[in-house]
């Protein structure tokens, strides 16, 4: 009878640890479900607003705006002033302009002023890749809107 016991009682401690394991990597899986994808890129600016208010490129701007983000964690744009500098970002979809500095090229569209404030006063707090679709938020809802060049 004690044999039996010892016997269940081991049993019963290989069926915890698979079941711990198995919780583990459940988890694994659910945290890489929630990473969002590096923004790494080439990026076309099409606007900026939010889903219920967006102000798009065809009725402000006539040039093509461009963003690219390097995966050393430089920045470069031209959306009406070239701006270079240095972000960060973590795959929870924090995203920080560590720096950014501007050319002395001023411009006076106020759409174009109020872009460069966007990324040169380092508004933007967090970013969503889709498909070829970049957001950078630089509120709870608005965001700069671009497209995979």
């Amino acid at each position: 009878m004690r044999k039996v016991v010892i016997f269940c009682q081991m049993l019963l401690v290989a069926a915890m640890a698979l079941c711990v394991q198995s919780c583990s990597s459940d988890d694994e899986v659910g945290t890489e479900i929630n990473k969002i994808p590096a923004p790494y890129g080439n990026w076309l600016l099409l606007g900026y607003g939010s889903d219920d208010d967006f102000t798009g490129k065809e009725n402000i701007w006539k040039n093509d705006y461009f963003l690219i983000l390097d995966d050393n964690g430089n920045l470069e744009a031209d959306i009406g002033q070239y701006l270079y500098g240095t972000y960060t970002f973590k795959e929870n979809g924090e995203f920080t302009v560590t720096s950014c500095m501007g050319t002395k090229d001023e411009p006076t569209d106020p759409h174009i002023i109020f872009l460069i404030g966007q990324v040169k006063g380092r508004n933007i707090k967090s970013y969503r890749v889709t498909n070829d679709e970049l957001r950078l938020y630089y509120s709870a809802d608005e965001y700069l809107k671009f497209r995979k060049r």
